[in-house]
């Protein structure tokens, strides 16, 4: 920091440079204007944070002056201090200086006037620092919503599925909060409901959502209980989110006549049971824990069997819902949800959402609701997909090269479920191989051409950081592959990956140790392939898995 002293009065200029020095800054003083901006003008000149200057007498020279030295303040604290003898030159400094000093005035005057506005530009630098470290964090949420559109559109192109029974009030903000809703069909026609609540915002929550995806998509395909495809996701969730971040979750499904429905509950909001005249049959209560709360050993994987009949429906909400607020700041609450389930509605769907926006009125929320409504009545329910007897698989092999530009450029994961979309004999195992696919692929492009290590997600930043640094070498990759290959033959597909890695000592790997290197990729993959293997050094893996009946 530098102060300006501008003054003719050689007594004024020494009582200012004492002031000054005094407080162990630095001064540089001229006798008159002219000079000053001069000086000012050269180059590497620092520029002054405060100056004092003595009124001239001539206010149009002394206007130039100071909209001169104002000119070059944008974005740093400057302000300007007018040395007047009388009145009538107060007048003329009106609006066009920051304060004033009237003559005569002692040293003890002057050193508070200077201490006021250093005050002042400590004020000003810390507001500064604060507004920069603002514009960091917006940049940085900025960068965590890019990721998970992305991330999101890798996961959820090839995985969307609606049925006619089933409504739903979700969207991508939901997810940014940390809400996912999963519908999927089971082997025998039963719907599967998953509607899971992670703690906190961001990219960190986020990241439940691919073991959420992943293991529930599979295992409810095989058609296994809701308790056990729980103890699944409880299981593999601590390698996927931050430590101390719990998941609320509700595993519902609806067996394939529509009159029995299994739940598995934790940490979640009560959902209900409602007849057909809209009036509350059972509450669906939430007994266990959310996910990650509880070691695999002591989780438990009891169920609720509630027998529901032809017309009845039930909703399944996020804890959102019930914590939406108005512009009071009151909370939408858990009475105001059961109270509309009085049989004075026709639609209880509709009417919930109409009540949560007439509440709200537009405030702003933390998250954005999820709820999930389902229609009991087996003629309403999906038609279950089969392959047709007659049809034979005949044995094919498909091979994809993914170059450096492949891998910086496409997502090929998609790509590749939509070639095998028409495959004979894939039809109900898509979501099992697109899993497989993706996971392998994830492991193989980070972990094997970019070098990244899973470790650094154990931390909150360090999902940030690992995902910054996975955009950050794949922009700048000048060398590295990845090469596909998938066969069907006697009911068995065989999907290999193979990258330009390095590899790793995979002879000395345990599960333990292999889920801290790949994360929670390799765990999810053999809990529903038939087997698999590494080879090549531990860069190319190799799974099989059967379609057969």
């Amino acid at each position: 920091m530098a102060v300006l002293i501008v003054s003719e009065d050689r007594n004024l200029n020494e009582l200012l440079v004492s002031v000054v020095e005094r407080n162990g800054i630095e001064s540089v003083v001229f006798t008159d204007s002219v000079t000053a901006m001069r000086h000012l003008e050269q180059p590497g000149t620092t520029l002054p944070s405060l100056v004092f200057t003595q009124y001239e007498g001539d206010r149009v020279l002394f206007t130039r002056f100071i909209q001169h030295l104002k000119a070059d303040s944008e974005g740093r604290y400057f302000a300007t201090v007018a040395i007047v003898n009388h009145k009538a030159e107060l007048e003329q400094c009106v609006g066009l200086v920051d304060d004033v000093l009237v003559r005569p005035f002692n040293p003890t005057q002057a050193e508070y006037k200077l201490n006021t506005h250093l005050r002042c530009l400590r004020l000003f630098r810390e507001l500064a620092n604060e507004r920069d470290g603002l514009e960091i964090y917006q940049k940085n949420v900025c960068v965590e919503q890019e990721l998970v559109n992305k991330m999101f559109a890798v996961q959820c192109e090839s995985q969307l599925v609606s049925f006619d029974n089933v409504r739903c009030q979700y969207s991508a903000e939901a997810m940014f909060h940390g809400s996912f809703l999963l519908i999927q069909q089971g082997p025998t026609g039963s719907i599967y409901i998953l509607l899971a609540d992670a703690d906190g915002t961001g990219l960190p929550a986020t990241m439940a959502s691919n073991p959420l995806f992943s293991v529930f998509r599979a295992m409810a395909q095989k058609g296994l209980p809701p308790g056990s495809i729980a103890a699944e996701l409880n299981r593999v969730l601590p390698s996927s989110v931050p430590d101390g971040m719990l998941v609320g979750a509700v595993v519902a499904e609806l067996n394939n006549s529509a009159d029995q429905l299994t739940v598995w509950s934790g940490g979640m909001p009560e959902g209900v049971i409602i007849n057909a005249d809209g009036q509350l049959q059972a509450a669906i209560t939430s007994v266990h824990a959310p996910l990650v709360a509880k070691e695999e050993f002591d989780f438990c994987q009891d169920v609720d069997v509630y027998s529901v009949a032809k017309g009845n429906r039930f909703l399944l909400v996020t804890s959102s819902l019930e914590r939406s607020t108005n512009y009071d700041k009151v909370v939408f609450g858990h009475n105001r949800f059961l109270q509309l389930f009085n049989g004075n509605h026709n639609d209880c769907f509709e009417a919930l959402l109409q009540s949560h926006q007439g509440f709200t009125e537009g405030a702003p929320q933390l998250a954005d609701i999820a709820v999930v409504e389902v229609l009991c009545d087996a003629d309403e329910m999906p038609a279950l997909k089969t392959q047709t007897k007659s049809t034979r698989p005949i044995p094919w092999q498909l091979n994809v090269e993914l170059t450096t530009d492949d891998l910086r450029s496409v997502s090929p994961v998609p790509q590749i479920a939509k070639l095998l979309s028409n495959a004979v004999g894939l039809d109900v195992h898509q979501d099992f191989i697109s899993t497989i696919l993706s996971e392998l692929y994830n492991n193989a492009l980070e972990h094997g051409v970019l070098g990244l290590s899973s470790e650094m997600k154990q931390s909150e930043d360090g999902f940030l950081e690992y995902y910054m640094q996975r955009e950050s070498r794949l922009a700048e990759l000048n060398e590295g592959w990845v090469n596909i290959a998938i066969s069907l033959d006697q009911g068995k597909v065989v999907l290999s990956v193979h990258d330009s890695g390095p590899g790793f000592d995979y002879h000395s790997l345990t599960q333990a140790s292999e889920e801290n290197a790949f994360g929670r990729g390799m765990s999810i993959i053999n809990s529903v392939c038939d087997s698999y293997h590494y080879s090549h050094g531990g860069a190319k893996v190799t799974v099989h898995y059967s379609v057969s009946e």
